[in-house]
């Protein structure tokens, strides 16, 4: 039962309510009038268990041309000692033109179930590829649970990033936090120029917190050298077939 509400609190993707500003490492970004993006360069979060930490979620923001390419990685690791009892990987890529996105990949392996997301704006509508709602044409513009972007809490529908359906929710606000209920359960922050500052999710089991900050220096891994490529499409898609099997019997 831990385990499984852990899962489904990674799968919200929230963190602290204390509104501090995301670490900024790298170059600023210029912000045009079409693109509200409000980032310097990237940002991460640490995810944490009451004082335990479970891992990095971490944010790229990159200018190619018109576009906007926003990076985002979270890996998670839970155990006791050196046996290691859940692993959580999440890879997504997101393309946004003129403040609307045009694009989204994800990829995600769950402690060994399997997840592909795959959708983009069509002259139809926003159309879903790969995922839990495949063949479903949404109405422009659509915003997905990655949470950067201030504008999701004004929306009352919203793509899940990890399975690739739309989640119903309702949200209020006070002073800049929004509690978003429904399909999820968050409480999140946004500082006065609209980035993302953390926020907790709460479960059955308790709750998890994602808090701003740098992730720690690591002569084994570099945190910020990630890609969707991290998981590959051709091992990830048979189990994913299960997954969205799993999914469609339970909705």
């Amino acid at each position: 039962m831990v385990f499984r509400a852990l899962v489904a609190a990674v799968s919200l993707v929230i963190a602290t309510p204390v509104l501090l500003k995301p670490a900024v490492i790298s170059p600023a970004l210029a912000v045009t009038s079409e693109d509200p993006n409000p980032y310097e360069g990237r940002v991460a979060y640490e995810i944490l268990r009451g004082d335990t930490s479970l891992g990095w979620h971490r944010i790229m923001f990159e200018r190619k041309g018109e576009d906007l390419i926003v990076n985002i990685a979270i890996d998670l690791e839970f155990g006791f000692g050196f046996v290691k009892l859940y692993d959580y990987t999440h890879r997504n890529r997101e393309t946004w033109r003129n403040g609307q996105l045009v694009k989204i990949e994800t990829r995600t392996d769950d402690n060994g179930d399997a997840w592909i997301v795959e959708a983009a704006l069509t002259e139809e509508g926003f159309m879903i590829f790969e995922g839990v709602d495949a063949g479903k044409i949404v109405e422009p513009p659509v915003f997905p649970t990655s949470y950067w972007d201030r504008r999701f809490v004004q929306q009352s529908s919203v793509l899940g990033t990890q399975k690739g359906y739309m989640r119903d929710i309702e949200v209020s606000d006070t002073a800049q936090t929004y509690a978003i209920r429904g399909d999820l359960y968050l409480d999140l922050p946004y500082d006065a120029e609209g980035r993302w500052q953390g926020g907790v999710a709460t479960t059955g089991d308790g709750e998890i917190i994602w808090r701003p900050g740098v992730p720690p220096s690591d002569d084994e891994r570099d945190w910020w050298s990630y890609s969707l490529d991290d998981l590959s499409l051709e091992e990830l898609r048979e189990g994913a077939q299960a997954s969205f099997a799993e999914q469609s019997n339970t909705q």
